[in-house]
């Protein structure tokens, strides 16, 4: 399991279904320049780490989007690490 928390397994057919989208479109006529990013690795890393973070998210049963996150302000932040601290 990698810091995404996804088995190596996974991670690999993932960018191998990416590698063969890339293969499709090059096979189609695309140039190679049009459909491969630059930069692969980072491509790949933000793409897979984009689909678990959004499918980690519970899902707003009335509007079918992600449900919002409550805004924490810096005074909470400050009372959780005072309360972290006293406890400690």
């Amino acid at each position: 399991v990698i810091r995404s928390g996804l088995p190596k397994a996974e991670i690999r057919t993932r960018c191998k279904a990416h590698a063969l989208q890339w293969a499709a479109e090059i096979d189609g006529g695309k140039l190679s320049r049009d459909v491969v990013p630059q930069k692969i690795v980072n491509f790949l890393a933000s793409t897979i780490m984009g689909e678990v973070n959004r499918d980690s998210r519970p899902i707003h049963r009335a509007t079918g989007y992600p449900a919002p996150t409550p805004k924490r302000g810096v005074m909470d932040v400050i009372r959780e690490a005072q309360a972290r601290e006293a406890a400690a």
